[in-house]
């Protein structure tokens, strides 16, 4: 009799797939799509009465949905926008994200994490890494989270690694609780992912879903 495979060997299966189908848009069909859904993110009440917003800032070879878009509508409404960092961790460890705050003037480039960082970043004195436990000054009222794959319920997949499930802990724990958002290509939200809630790691779901077709509202 064959077992069931594990969650996560579900997961990696769905990411495997997921990349290799993402990277078969061309770069007309990913700007195109990615500003459908910007557009329909722009449409959505949580959106417009946001003041504050963390972003991802996306990857064009990874042809993650771009948010350059949203980036540049947030700034013109005069938000405050934050933009994911990941800390250095130990020679045995993964690191761990935090946040630091981007306007229309901050330079980028593209970190040893292989995602885009702001340049400057080390010398900023206000930027907020995360090791055990966040500090929040200001209240987040969105977190904009990138992914492989999703379903209808909430449950994502990531690269893997947990930065965003820790993230989003450590925001709770501080009595933050931003509405999670994710960005997604139709073909991304698939039947069914498999959840993991243990002693070791807990994923944390998304509240809400755009794609260029629809907006998905999971119910809690």
């Amino acid at each position: 009799m064959t077992s069931m495979p594990t969650p996560e060997i579900q997961k990696e299966n769905l990411r495997r797939a997921l990349k290799q189908e993402r990277r078969k848009l061309s770069a007309e069909a990913w700007q195109q799509r990615s500003l459908r859904i910007a557009s329909r993110l722009f449409e959505t009440k949580a959106f417009q009465t946001a003041r504050t917003v963390h972003c991802y800032l996306a990857s064009v070879e990874k042809r993650e949905v771009d948010t350059d878009a949203i980036l540049k509508e947030l700034w013109r409404r005069g938000c405050t926008v934050f933009a994911p960092v990941v800390t250095s961790g130990a020679p045995d460890a993964l690191g761990e994200l935090g946040h630091v705050e981007i306007d229309a003037h901050t330079a980028f480039e593209v970190s040893t994490f292989g995602i885009r960082e702001p340049s400057a970043r080390l010398d900023k004195p206000d930027i907020t890494l995360a090791t055990d436990e966040l500090k929040i000054d200001v209240v987040i009222d969105i977190v904009i989270m990138p992914l492989l794959a999703c379903d209808r319920r909430g449950n994502r997949v990531g690269y893997g690694h947990g930065y965003y499930d820790r993230f989003l802990a450590k925001l709770h724990r501080a009595g933050c609780k931003p509405l999670c958002l994710g960005l997604a290509f139709d073909f991304q939200v698939v039947s069914s992912v498999p959840a993991v809630d243990n002693e070791l790691h807990r994923d944390q779901p998304l509240d809400m879903i755009l794609t260029e077709s629809e907006v998905i509202v999971v119910k809690s």
